[in-house]
């Protein structure tokens, strides 16, 4: 069963990192990048552990002095640290710890410091200020900047601090010299005593309190022009009054737009009602009844009655009985009068008036009234309108003057409050200011130490642990920064595609004979490979550069091909001289040589092994070629070949392979360690795979062992 074939596909199924998990780093990789950068990494590490080294060699033992001191906090004392505006609870509450943490902070700075060093001379206490730098290189420091750079000095080689439950503040000086140490503690002791006296001596007591009367006389005087404002102006609340003058603005204009709305609603009522009048009658028809009844005639009833009277006689009297034959002729008599349609008519005609004129002619009238009554109310809006306008000019005039009379009295009083406090601080000030020098005192002056400190052992090991750290980095850079490639890892990495073999550098023109395992096992794998169903019949070689290691390993694995796999192959040389591989595989005792349209193929030595001679003036190392032409050219040697290796030229020098890359069945790599630059075999991968190729992966020669062999077989 043949294996299918983990060629990279064209684009469209392009897996950029296909063999990433596999790809890690390890401890062989890290161990080969370090061989190979070893003289950048050593120069790095010697250069920082010498730094380190110097620095002991040249550090001098340093004697610390201390000397302590004892804060007392008290009620009576009011901590300055919180400010003048948390005087009560300074007075209740006093933090023992805050009030340390100020004088240490006053102790150590600046100010005293610069103090002492002016006391003691910046050259007594560090004469190397007035002597030549880098050993007599450069001139000492100008005079000008002993000081500042005797006090910085002394401040960072001061310390002063507190333990956690305890108002014991330790001070340490550490300098070469232990007479010098211990002066410097003490002297600063005095110094910073005289300078806290200094700094608490308030006299600002009296000044405040004037400044107080000053801000409270235009404070009254401000508060004074509002009042007379609001009186002027009749108000009471200046929000409230511009908040009711808008919205009655805003409501009059509201009432002005429904009213003015209103009016022409009513002009156009009028105008139809006008026309609808005019052209209504003012009497309509009502009703016309004709009749003939009178209510004289009563024919039908007499009819009736009679006949009911000859019913009933005809029922008891014969009909000859007298008083029914004269009761038949009053019946004949009716009946003809009834007959004779004798009675007259009455007509009655009534007209009425149009009551829809009417309703319309006092529908009229009532508009005509409320016109009038419209009229009237947009001027009496109008008249209101003007006076809130009025109004309105007044409250924004008054506002304006207000506002700016309010922001006074605001910082008026904002700063009376600010000298209410201050002159409460500074009176507690004034009656602390005795208790002040008993919250500090001395419990212990400094004395010359006996035991020095020398930092020469941690130079020493900062030197080595920074050498190694600088070293590490220094690594890191250069193999992240190098242009080309070592290892097939890194190719795999970087460029996504498999390494398909590995060959050593041998030096010389051997062939690379120790490099035939891996071809060997590379040539198994491809001829058990299939693309597409069928066996690999076409191949290109190709690289980005020349190289010596090109042409050898077509011959190599052609000749694999060959020999242990049974393949007639030839190996077509589109080189720059078209002749590199007969070069190494000379032509056969026979000679036999055949065309295949233009390319001329030789016989070699080896046994189903053939090669072309000149085929880089063939058409197929021209970018000219017809296409119909390139494929029967390629068909027909497929038809007289097994298989066909395509020895294509360097990219950077004649794009064919690009072209070739879609006609051959895949194409495969050649990269040469520490000489193919990684831009260079991107771009002829993006370059294959856009043309429409498959690669089945790279083969990597030239490859050193950087790292010593009896290391390399343990990792």
């Amino acid at each position: 069963m043949e294996e299918t074939l983990p060629a990279l596909r064209r684009p469209r199924a392009l897996n950029p990192h296909p063999r990433e998990a596999s790809t890690a780093f390890t401890l062989r990789d890290i161990l080969v990048q370090a061989f190979y950068a070893w003289r950048p990494i050593l120069a790095a590490f010697l250069l920082v552990f010498a730094i380190g080294l110097a620095a002991a060699i040249l550090t001098k033992t340093r004697y610390t002095a201390e000397g302590r001191l004892l804060v007392v906090a008290s009620q009576e004392a009011p901590d300055r640290a919180l400010g003048a505006g948390a005087l009560a609870s300074s007075l209740v509450t006093v933090d023992s710890q805050k009030i340390v943490q100020t004088e240490i902070n006053l102790l150590v700075s600046e100010a005293v410091v610069r103090s002492l060093v002016g006391t003691l001379e910046p050259d007594w206490i560090y004469p190397d200020l007035v002597e030549e730098r880098l050993f007599g290189l450069l001139p000492p420091h100008p005079r000008a900047e002993l000081v500042g750079r005797a006090t910085q000095r002394i401040l960072e080689s001061l310390s002063a601090e507190a333990g956690a439950n305890s108002n014991i503040v330790r001070v340490t000086f550490a300098h070469p010299d232990r007479e010098v140490a211990a002066l410097v503690v003490n002297d600063l002791l005095q110094t910073y005593l005289a300078q806290r006296r200094t700094i608490f001596k308030n006299n600002q007591f009296d000044l405040l309190t004037a400044e107080m009367q000053r801000n409270k006389q235009e404070l009254q005087k401000v508060r004074d022009e509002i009042d007379t404002i609001k009186r002027d102006f009749q108000i009471v609340n200046i929000e409230q009054e511009i908040l009711l003058i808008a919205n009655t603005v805003d409501t009059i204009r509201a009432r002005q737009r429904q009213t003015r709305e209103r009016r022409v609603s009513l002009f156009a009522q009028i105008a139809e009602t006008k026309q609808k009048v005019a052209s209504l009658p003012e009497q309509v028809f009502d009703f016309v009844e004709t009749s003939d009844q009178s209510p004289n005639i009563d024919d039908k009833n007499v009819l009736l009655q009679l006949e009911l009277q000859r019913d009933q006689m005809r029922a008891y009297f014969k009909p000859d009985y007298p008083p029914l034959q004269e009761l038949e002729q009053k019946i004949e008599t009716v009946r003809k009068a009834i007959a004779s349609d004798e009675r007259p008519n009455f007509t009655t005609l009534r007209r009425v008036r149009n009551p829809t004129h009417a309703f319309l002619s006092d529908h009229l009238a009532q508009l005509e009234i409320e016109i009038s009554a419209t009229e009237q109310q947009l001027a009496e809006l109008a008249r209101q309108h003007d006076e809130s306008r009025e109004r309105m000019d007044v409250i924004r005039t008054a506002d304006m003057r207000l506002q700016e009379l309010e922001q006074r009295r605001g910082v008026l009083e904002t700063i009376q409050r600010d000298y209410v406090l201050q002159i409460e601080s500074a009176w507690l000030d004034r009656i602390a200011a005795e208790q002040r020098d008993k919250n500090v005192s001395v419990v212990q002056w400094a004395s010359p130490p006996v035991f020095g400190r020398s930092r020469a052992p941690g130079l020493i090991a900062a030197g080595l642990v920074g050498g190694l750290l600088f070293a590490t980095a220094v690594g890191f850079a250069v193999t992240r920064l190098r242009p080309v490639f070592i290892l097939p890892t890194e190719a795999e990495r970087r460029l996504g595609i498999p390494a398909l073999a590995s060959l050593s550098e041998t030096g010389g023109n051997d062939g690379l004979p120790q490099a035939q395992d891996a071809i060997a096992f590379l040539a198994t794998r491809l001829a058990e490979f299939s693309v597409d169903g069928e066996r690999l019949k076409r191949l290109q070689i190709v690289a980005d550069t020349d190289s010596a290691d090109l042409p050898r390993i077509a011959a190599a694995l052609s000749s694999e091909f060959a020999l242990n796999h049974g393949r007639n192959v030839l190996v077509v040389d589109l080189s720059e001289n078209g002749n590199a591989v007969l070069r190494l595989m000379p032509p056969g005792e026979s000679g036999a040589r055949e065309t295949v349209r233009d390319l001329e193929i030789v016989e070699t030595s080896m046994q189903g092994l053939f090669a072309t001679r000149g085929a880089q003036n063939s058409a197929l190392a021209h970018l000219r070629t017809p296409l119909p032409e390139l494929r029967e050219t390629l068909s027909e040697l497929g038809q007289r070949f097994d298989m066909t290796v395509i020895l294509a030229p360097p990219l950077n020098r004649d794009p064919i392979a690009q072209r070739l890359a879609a006609r051959v069945d895949a194409s495969l790599l050649v990269l040469v360690a520490d000489k193919t630059r990684v831009m260079s075999a991107v771009r002829l991968r993006d370059a294959l795979l856009e043309a429409g190729g498959d690669l089945l992966g790279f083969v990597m020669s030239g490859r050193r062992y950087y790292v010593p062999r009896a290391i390399y077989r343990r990792l």
